[in-house]
């Protein structure tokens, strides 16, 4: 049989893992409980060449590196890098990869939808349910992964088990949009129901028929949106004007619950949304009180609980089911069973100005250059930013302090107002940062700059 196309959906904000996941630096792409991002586990289960083709990863500018950069620290190639001109949710994201892989591998090619932010165990029991999904999806349907329910969960949309079609494959009846507490554990008593995983299997020519009979607009947007990309320097833009025409839906909107060619695998591997931070908490590995940590962490008396820390030492002592999560510019503490309403504390912070920042970026990131770490006083910033070979990051500044940068690796080229000057790795330049126009890594490795800015 020909291989899977892999379609990796990595665009999403992911902000109800704030503090340490952000808009411009999201879940799929951060470390917070493991030594790889979800986003470089997600590619490690499509890695086997003899059943997947190279991914296609769907994103935005702002994330752009984020995914180039991941990918090749694993050794992993890709197969396309889709960028998104603006934010239409899943329909317009899976419908213009779609029509990117036909292009690529033809309308019969057999597609798989990962998301990038979701734990999976990807062992026997996962395979034997892809393997399920690939028959079915090459008997016509469209083909979604139900996990059998632990508990009444409010945050996920659940299916109904309809006609048994093979070996734990079902049609499905319908779809219950993330229902109240009681309805979930009416449906958990119920027994035919399951969470909907976020995952899909199709023909690419089954799944674009489905969306030109249910949502035409979208299809044919999506559709010419593709036809009016452009490729350079290893990124697909789509058209903007094609693709802003598409409706802000989710595929499940769209297709998924009015199609009546939609079924469903019984899966029981291991899956997490990682939604919440007892999602996290949940699906890591905890010591012998139950509590999971990150980073530099002391724990006494405590039980039950999430500490991750990037920052200061966390020290949490006699308390049950909290979870404290610090950065380099906040600090966020809550009970665990009451993660999922970190929404709220981020939009309030998103409301006042003074707080704004706290909810867009970690560390910034622009036209391939990122923050990693900063520490900032009252007279003295200290930062270390990166940028990609062949890139460039442009300044306004308008302030007259002064800044020191000293290049830890690579090369780059500093455009001041009146001259340009050449820095090599283990070298320095002093100047004033009204000077500062552009620094371009003109190498062939990451460049890697310590600045020191001094009021």
């Amino acid at each position: 049989m020909a291989k899977v196309v892999p379609i990796i959906l990595a665009g999403g904000r992911g902000t109800r893992l704030w503090p340490i996941s952000r808009k411009l630096a999201p879940k799929q792409f951060v470390h917070f409980a493991a030594h790889r991002t979800l986003f470089q586990e997600t590619l490690l289960r499509v890695r086997d060449p003899e059943y997947y083709e190279a991914p296609v990863i769907i994103t935005n500018e702002d994330l752009r590196f984020f995914a180039v950069e991941q990918a090749r620290e694993l050794g992993v190639s890709l197969g396309a890098v889709l960028l998104e001109p603006i934010a239409r949710n899943t329909a317009a994201a899976i419908a213009t990869a779609t029509a990117l892989v036909i292009q690529m591998f033809g309308a019969n090619a057999i597609v798989q939808v990962v998301a990038s932010d979701l734990y999976v165990e990807a062992d026997c029991v996962y395979l034997d349910s892809v393997q399920k999904a690939r028959d079915a999806s090459a008997a016509g349907y469209l083909v979604t992964f139900g996990i059998a329910p632990t508990e009444p969960a409010t945050g996920y949309s659940y299916l109904q088990l309809g006609e048994l079609l093979s070996d734990k494959v079902y049609m499905v009846d319908r779809f219950v949009e993330k229902p109240s507490r009681e309805t979930a554990e009416t449906l958990l008593s119920a027994g035919d129901f399951l969470w909907n995983s976020g995952m899909l299997m199709y023909s690419a020519a089954d799944f674009m028929e489905e969306l030109l009979k249910y949502a035409p607009l979208i299809s044919e947007a999506a559709t010419k949106a593709v036809t009016k990309a452009t490729t350079a320097t290893g990124f697909t833009r789509l058209g903007v004007e094609r693709f802003s025409i598409c409706p802000d839906m989710s595929v499940d909107q769209a297709v998924l619950q009015k199609s009546k060619k939609i079924a469903v695998v019984l899966s029981t591997f291991v899956w997490s949304d990682m939604g919440s931070w007892d999602a996290v908490w949940k699906a890591g590995p905890k010591d012998d009180q139950r509590n999971l940590n990150r980073g530099a962490t002391t724990f006494l008396n405590t039980t039950n609980s999430l500490a991750i820390t990037s920052g200061p030492h966390i020290t949490v002592e006699g308390i049950d089911g909290l979870a404290v999560i610090s950065c380099n510019d906040t600090i966020y503490v809550c009970h665990l069973q009451e993660s999922q309403q970190v929404s709220q504390m981020v939009n309030k912070l998103r409301s006042a100005p003074a707080t704004r920042s706290l909810t867009e970026e970690l560390s910034s990131h622009q036209v391939g250059a990122r923050t990693i770490s900063k520490c900032d006083e009252d007279r003295l910033r200290v930062r270390h930013f990166s940028i990609m070979p062949g890139e460039s990051l442009h300044f306004e500044r308008y302030d007259r302090c002064n800044l020191h940068w000293i290049v830890v690796a690579g090369t780059v080229e500093v455009a001041l107002r009146s001259s340009t000057r050449i820095i090599g790795e283990n070298e320095s330049l002093a100047f004033r940062s009204g000077q500062l126009r552009r620094a371009t890594n003109r190498g062939n490795v990451l460049l890697e700059v310590i600045e020191i800015e001094i009021v």
